[in-house]
């Protein structure tokens, strides 16, 4: 089978990666913000309209009530036109995204310590 490789995160690792995701969605932001020349004041958490649901839910069929939640948003941030009533614009995170941030941000921070940010699929998952 060959030798797995072993990931020993200590806890700098996860205290780089949380800052790296967190900087992260506040450039997406920026850059959202910049190209539609209109800042953000509105943060929302659209999840919490479910949470009753779910819990309802979760007795009866636990795996259906992960499903339902794992498609909506769990933070969205954008422009609310007081005037027309409209969102000018929103920028959207599922749990998926967020946690494929995490993850890209934690095999950085690893290799950031160890001192490997010179290998070519590092970068590329990185990019991707």
């Amino acid at each position: 089978m060959g030798k797995m490789m072993k990931m020993r995160f200590i806890r700098t690792d996860f205290r780089n990666a949380a800052i790296a995701v967190i900087a992260l969605i506040g450039a997406l932001t920026a850059l959202m913000s910049i190209l539609n020349l209109a800042i953000v004041n509105n943060i929302l958490f659209p999840i919490s309209q479910y949470v009753p649901m779910f819990q309802i839910l979760w007795h009866d069929n636990p795996s259906a009530a992960v499903a339902i939640l794992s498609d909506k948003s769990l933070l969205a941030v954008g422009h609310f036109d007081f005037e027309s009533g409209l969102y000018l614009w929103t920028l959207e995170f599922d749990g998926l995204s967020l946690l494929v941030l995490a993850a890209m941000a934690l095999l950085g921070s690893m290799e950031w310590r160890l001192n490997r940010l010179t290998r070519k699929p590092v970068w590329i998952a990185l990019v991707l």
